[in-house]
């Protein structure tokens, strides 16, 4: 199976060429058809339409895609996670924070936001040898 190019969101998992795909425990071949899966009216209109739209082969590609892509997101290192809260704690405590409390203070915080990315551009275009990967 060579491989498809298609549009996806970033934190699809694209299709890979492979002659096998493992799901769980189970090893599927490209002979072997998928399981049943009963949806919605509603939500076959969805797949219908990214069909069309090119974004998927196939209902069942994108079902098999949103699976990887539910377990990735369950993939975790917990470690990471307790001091990732850890970290934010300790700012927090620190007050080291933002308190958007209504339209002003949360135009405010993104005014401060593009003025922090507009630096940083600048200082990439400046340096352009000091991007990290």
């Amino acid at each position: 199976m060579a491989p498809r190019r298609h549009r996806c969101k970033p934190r699809w998992v694209p299709a890979l060429a492979c002659e096998r795909v493992v799901i769980g425990c189970a090893v599927r071949t490209e002979d072997t058809p998928m399981p049943k899966v009963q949806i919605s009216d509603d939500v076959k209109d969805i797949l219908d339409r990214l069909v069309a739209d090119g974004v998927v082969g196939s209902g069942a590609e994108f079902v098999e895609q949103a699976v990887r892509r539910c377990a990735a997101d369950h993939d975790y290192d917990e470690a990471e996670l307790v001091a990732a809260t850890e970290a934010g704690l300790a700012d927090m405590h620190a007050g080291n924070y933002t308190t958007i409390d209504g339209p002003e203070s949360r135009a405010a915080f993104w005014d401060q936001i593009r003025h922090e990315v507009k630096q940083k551009v600048a200082g990439m275009r400046a340096n352009p040898n000091s991007r990290k990967a």
